[in-house]
């Protein structure tokens, strides 16, 4: 992905803009370990974050979809699940 230092098929980077501040949430896929034996390293959450400058990253697979949006009150709960995966 371009913009972000970070190239990655299913990457999606949110920008929202929202009453209070702006949020940037960086969508990357989980790390698999045995599946990269065959493809390659992935960057960890952290990496990613360290990376692109953007602290909130979470799971490709959280991205909503279906016509919702990430909130806010989701960053905090949905960050602290994808730190720890």
């Amino acid at each position: 992905m371009r913009g972000v230092g970070i190239r990655m098929l299913t990457t999606v980077l949110c920008l929202m803009a929202l009453s209070v501040a702006q949020a940037e949430i960086l969508f990357i896929p989980k790390r698999d370990p045995a599946q990269e034996m065959w493809t390659g390293r992935k960057p960890s959450f952290e990496e990613a974050s360290g990376v692109s400058g953007i602290r909130d990253v979470r799971a490709a697979e959280t991205f909503p979809t279906g016509g919702s949006s990430p909130s806010a009150g989701d960053a905090h709960r949905n960050t602290a699940r994808a730190n720890r995966l």
